[in-house]
């Protein structure tokens, strides 16, 4: 039984570091050079550039500050509410024969239901984070043109 949830564990971290790790360093590498161009660019180009881009870095610290610990604190609240899944399945996997002997499939359906249900109310909020930060950054530019 723990070897089971361990190795689900183990499996979704290897996924992280093997495929996402790898791609979120590209486009940290693929962004930090094109800031960092830029920065150059608009330096030797306007020298008041400089002025403004202390406070402009504090600010964006400031809010990367915010985001971060609100992201990290939604994926521990996704990884919280997966535990009882994994645990909930197993335990049912192991005493099928005493469900079915009791005759209590609709208790054990129920509480893998109400697991799965505040699952998928963190994982929500979660992506609905992730996409109100995607839509933030997207239209952030344009928003200097409407105004």
């Amino acid at each position: 039984m723990i070897y089971i949830f361990f190795s689900c564990r183990l499996s979704s971290d290897l996924y992280t570091i093997d495929d996402s790790l790898p791609f979120i360093m590209n486009i940290l590498l693929a962004n930090f050079v094109g800031l960092l161009g830029i920065a150059i660019i608009l330096s030797y180009v306007q020298v008041f550039f400089l002025l403004f881009l202390l406070p402009f870095w504090y600010i964006y610290s400031k809010l990367q500050f915010f985001y971060r610990s609100t992201s990290r604190e939604l994926r521990r609240l996704d990884s919280v509410s997966r535990s009882p899944i994994y645990t909930s399945f197993s335990e049912t996997l192991d005493g099928t024969s005493t469900i079915r002997a009791f005759k209590s499939e609709g208790f054990f359906f129920a509480k893998f239901v109400e697991h799965i249900t505040l699952y998928q109310k963190t994982s929500y909020t979660e992506t609905v984070a992730s996409l109100w930060l995607s839509l933030r950054l997207q239209v952030g530019p344009c928003i200097k043109y409407v105004l």
